[in-house]
């Protein structure tokens, strides 16, 4: 008798520190970023608290079927090592296996994303939902799911890149008028903002002294800000140097300034 009342109140102890320390799992949809027509890969991880880590996996999911062509899953990490499978249909998905290993904190799936050719949307978001976690013994386990965001990057596409000037004489510009584009949008803060110009404004940029000064052919697509570094000694020469990058993976270094040299 003794030792069932010790059984049964070391059974209560366990409920009630597991209320008492959350115990749960949650699934993350990741996010990833391409353009449209690209495909791009979402992972989707488990964290569970001790104690709580589930040995199958159920979840739903949505999106926008205008601005995502397709999903495909596949099996990820954390679930190929506890021996599990996963099967999904239109807007749910499965994971399981014919044993109780419980599954370890990981990537548990991957969504392999096709963004339609056609979006216009910035950014597209993964939504999890309905998220139900069992147990080895197949108790259920309080679940829940965060959604993930795909970011759509519109840059129109062609095969030739336009330079433009970078002050009143676009070919041999006063050495103070040189600005450096290092990265994406000019800066870490990603303003898109040139704070240091001060030749172009609005009297001189217009459809006369502004525009298209020459062009450079490349193997592919060009996604990627191309970036400029002025200055840059070449050959025993000083270059303003235009840096670009393709699909196919190639880097062009380009004379910025002088349509003669390339």
């Amino acid at each position: 008798m003794l030792e069932r009342k010790l059984l049964v109140l070391t059974m209560l102890g366990s409920l009630v520190l597991g209320h008492a320390f959350g115990q749960s799992a949650t699934l993350t949809a990741g996010t990833a970023s391409g353009a449209p027509g690209a495909t791009v890969n979402v992972d989707i991880s488990l964290q569970s608290t001790k104690g709580s880590e589930p040995a199958a996996l159920e979840w739903d999911f949505s999106y926008s079927a205008a601005d995502i062509s397709g999903i495909v899953w596949t099996l990820g990490p954390a679930g190929a090592a506890a021996g599990k499978s996963i099967i999904c249909s239109t807007n749910s998905c499965i994971l399981f296996g014919a044993n109780a290993t419980t599954i370890a904190n990981g990537i548990v799936a991957t969504a392999a994303v096709s963004i339609s050719s056609a979006t216009l949307a910035s950014s597209l978001p993964i939504q999890l939902t309905a998220v139900v976690a069992a147990s080895g013994s197949g108790g259920s386990i309080a679940a829940s799911g965060v959604d993930g965001l795909i970011s759509v990057t519109q840059i129109s596409t062609g095969a030739s890149i336009a330079t433009t000037p970078a002050g009143s004489d676009p070919i041999n510009p006063p050495p103070d008028a040189s600005i450096s584009v290092p990265m994406s949008q000019y800066n870490f803060d990603r303003t898109g903002a040139n704070l240091s110009e001060h030749i172009l404004n609005t009297g001189n940029v217009n459809s006369t002294t502004f525009g298209k000064l020459f062009t450079r052919t490349v193997d592919d697509s060009v996604y990627g800000l191309p970036l400029i570094i002025p200055n840059v000694t070449i050959g025993g020469g000083v270059h303003d140097v235009l840096f670009v990058a393709t699909m196919n993976n190639s880097v062009y270094a380009f004379e910025a300034t002088d349509p003669t040299l390339t």
